[in-house]
């Protein structure tokens, strides 16, 4: 994005003959700053912001020590993690339900902006909403390249003398 919003006119269209400035809103159902995924979202934020497109960050938390003032102004917590700390939810669905309650609470308070971008899980009605207010939409899914996959596979497959089962190209 912050290639993009220096390319000539990008930060800038016209809308209904007013002068729109592009900005950012960004989901995670993770802890900003955190560890793992908090981390990667948390550089992508703060570059987000220092180049001034940040209109909104929804965040399941967020780690204090990392995440100064400003950004926690425009930082909305869903705190969608209590899930796993209720002892009736069973342990092998407390992330999903965590995902699913945190894109269900985004949903319901999205305001307008020019770019959503979510995480592949943690966005699924939230998109629907960010398209129907006019956002170009943009998926995040933290993952390796499907060539690093085989490459592992290959080696785990080897040295568990097991046949090898190649990953089909798309």
């Amino acid at each position: 994005l912050h290639s993009l919003a220096g390319a000539s006119g990008f930060r800038r269209r016209r809308i209904n003959g007013k002068i729109d400035f592009m900005k950012v809103t960004y989901s995670i159902a993770a802890k900003l700053g955190g560890g793992g995924i908090g981390t990667t979202s948390f550089q992508a934020v703060s570059g987000i912001e220092r180049a001034g497109l940040l209109k909104r960050v929804y965040a399941d938390d967020y780690n204090s020590e990392r995440v100064g003032l400003p950004l926690r102004q425009k930082l909305i917590s869903t705190h969608a993690s209590i899930i796993e700390r209720l002892p009736f939810v069973p342990q092998n669905y407390q992330w999903l339900i965590k995902d699913y309650l945190h894109d269900f609470l985004v949903a319901r308070q999205l305001i307008p902006s020019s770019i959503f971008h979510g995480w592949n899980g943690h966005c699924t009605e939230t998109l629907r909403k960010a398209r129907q207010l006019g956002a170009v939409t943009v998926v995040e899914r933290a993952s390796s390249h499907p060539e690093t996959y085989e490459i592992i596979l290959k080696e785990e497959y080897r040295h568990w003398n097991l046949p090898l089962r190649p990953i089909l190209p798309i």
